[in-house]
């Protein structure tokens, strides 16, 4: 399983790829009222980056700290979730908590956290697309999530519609992790939410 100081740098590193330069975390706590686990400046924009592990608790916290960084001028803020590997074998323990993640992600769709609303059901229609290939070779070791869901549809798991449901999904969620969610329509993140109960149904996840 990564780290999470192995998850923070390949961040940063995806960041820095697209012209963004780590600045030190230590220098925002005062102005933000807590520590930032990343920050990125381009021009004269900041990304703060929260990084939370796969069951940690999020709601009310996330959107406080949402909040607190975005009142600042040409701030923006995401949260990015550290799951666990594929292999590792708390992945099916996992499952346990999709249909909690579900709830959460529509409540926080409901209350116009958009990004993290999509981030949190993203999680779980990953959950239920390995759940549902755990008896085929490749399921769930594949960690691309866009061979996933093509592993999923070709072995006959989900439907051709569903198929492009979550390429949009998933063309969202990437959106999201690169700090382009000002624009995702609520109605379009009720639909991911949407779609990720109908996999979790149709994956008997509880």
């Amino acid at each position: 399983m990564i780290s999470e100081a192995e998850f923070t740098r390949d961040i940063s590193a995806e960041f820095e790829r697209l012209g963004w330069v780590p600045e030190d975390p230590n220098r925002f706590a005062s102005m933000l009222n807590f520590k930032p686990d990343l920050v990125l400046r381009k021009g004269d924009q900041h990304t703060v980056v929260e990084i939370r592990k796969q069951g940690q608790t999020t709601g009310r916290r996330i959107a406080d700290m949402r909040r607190m960084v975005e009142r600042h001028p040409n701030f923006q803020f995401e949260v990015r979730f550290l799951a666990p590997s594929a292999s590792s074998p708390h992945a099916e323990i996992a499952s346990s908590s999709v249909r909690r993640r579900i709830d959460l992600a529509s409540e926080l769709v409901e209350r116009g956290d958009l990004g993290e609303g999509i981030a949190v059901a993203w999680i779980a229609i990953e959950t239920s697309l390995r759940v549902m290939l755990n008896n085929q070779k490749e399921g769930p070791s594949v960690s691309d999530p866009s061979r996933l869901i093509r592993t999923a549809f070709e072995a006959g798991k989900i439907s051709q519609a569903q198929l492009f449901q979550l390429v949009a999904a998933l063309n969202v969620r990437s959106q999201i992790v690169h700090g382009f969610d000002a624009a995702i329509p609520s109605g379009l993140a009720r639909q991911i939410v949407g779609i990720a109960r109908e996999i979790a149904d149709q994956a008997g996840v509880n």
